[in-house]
């Protein structure tokens, strides 16, 4: 028979999410999330309670939250009764709630739903569209024929450019562009962002390198000599308190989420850094070995650097 604990467990490990990682996020005991896995709900005094929790856990799990909800009403009865018997510790009558408290409470969940409500909104807008060269399948390819089809496609409601100029996409959301080459490397740079959002941008460059029939040698062996590696940069972020952070370096998330005191993290960067941090004063950055200060807005930090081939990091002020 199917059951909320077994509903909800096999969508979690769907996700390949850990129910620690999950009860962080929801603010939720680990141990509450194990309990309603394990359809054991003696733990919880009312099933209000384990309503309200299944409810978030299965929204956070992608299900909806009412049909899960409604399962376990049919899976214990209709009746909001205590799951499990407890002594009473203060006589009944000590109990007393007031509209004042009502009033209070309706207020506090209010804040709370309008906070999780902008954060979410936030994270969802500062991603970068879903983008991807379908041709070629390298970002460096050598051809032997003066014009060349570049195939790609995008997420809908999407932008693309390349080299600064508007890409006209298909209704399907593709496109394709027939390019002349000259010959040695012809670089094309694509940029991908959502309509009518400052938000992040999706970029991929692709090289192709045009070399006549009969003369590969010589262009093939000039171009890399032309060209100086960029150095990777070692980027470090710590907190003392708890805060939200994202991060993305050269158009790759490095880390997103919650994240508790005492955290740290460190990965590579090479021309472009993007950091947020909803605690800014409770954050460090360090960009190889150096700190870095934030641009705070609204009590929000960001921290938006690039640079050029191996010279210094500048950071919007």
């Amino acid at each position: 028979m199917l059951t909320v604990g077994n509903l909800l467990k096999k969508a979690r490990e769907h996700s390949g999410k850990q129910i620690e990682e999950i009860a962080q996020t929801l603010r939720i005991k680990p141990d509450y999330l194990k309990k309603i896995e394990q359809n054991d709900f003696s733990t919880f005094n009312s099933s209000t309670f384990v309503k309200g929790f299944i409810r978030s856990y299965a929204s956070f799990l992608g299900l909806d939250a009412e049909n899960v909800v409604a399962l376990f009403r049919r899976q214990i009865g209709e009746e909001d009764v205590p799951l499990k018997a407890r002594k009473m510790l203060v006589r009944p009558q000590s109990v007393v709630i007031s509209p004042t408290t009502i009033i209070s409470l309706a207020i506090i969940v209010f804040f709370i739903g309008i906070f999780t409500f902008l954060i979410t909104q936030f994270y969802r807008l500062q991603q970068p569209p879903e983008f991807r060269i379908v041709q070629p399948n390298a970002p460096i390819t050598t051809v032997d024929s003066p014009t060349y089809e570049i195939t790609g496609v995008v997420e809908e409601n999407s932008l693309v450019t390349v080299n600064g100029s508007q890409v006209q996409l298909r209704e399907d959301n593709t496109f394709s562009l027939t390019l002349e080459l000259r010959e040695g490397d012809n670089t094309y740079s694509f940029e991908a962002a959502k309509k009518n959002i400052d938000g992040q941008k999706a970029t991929q460059v692709v090289t192709l390198i045009y070399i006549p029939p009969g003369r590969p040698t010589e262009v093939q062996t000039q171009a890399p000599q032309s060209q100086n590696p960029v150095q990777e940069s070692s980027v470090t972020i710590k907190t003392s308190e708890d805060a939200w952070i994202q991060a993305i370096a050269d158009s790759t998330q490095k880390a997103v989420g919650v994240k508790s005191k005492g955290y740290s993290v460190t990965f590579t960067a090479t021309t472009k850094l993007e950091i947020t941090s909803g605690k800014p004063n409770a954050t460090v950055v360090t960009i190889d070995n150096k700190q870095y200060p934030w641009r705070i807005r609204n009590g929000v930090g960001a921290l938006v650097c690039e640079r050029q081939g191996n010279t210094e990091w500048k950071c919007q002020e």
